[in-house]
């Protein structure tokens, strides 16, 4: 186990780098280290997408805006976190 605390300003600055210059950000990646920062990260890239796919489906921007699902897919996003 790792007693390493989560730095949230880096993991900003990394998400920043990744959406920038991938190619770089990957090839320089640690590969070392434990699961909890990989799966802060996948909480919060989670909650930040759900809550846009929320947003969409309230707005209808989305492409499933009606039929079988309804305007209900914005919820069921949550519930996949």
């Amino acid at each position: 186990m790792s007693n390493e605390t989560f730095d949230f300003n880096a993991f900003i600055q990394e998400s920043k780098e990744v959406l920038v210059n991938p190619k770089s950000y990957f090839s320089t990646m640690k590969t070392s280290g434990g699961m909890t920062e990989p799966i802060i990260k996948a909480v919060i890239y989670g909650a930040i997408a759900g809550a846009i796919a929320f947003l969409w489906s309230i707005l209808k921007l989305g492409a499933v805006t009606g039929g079988l699902l309804g305007g209900s897919i914005g919820i069921m996003v949550f519930s996949l976190i």
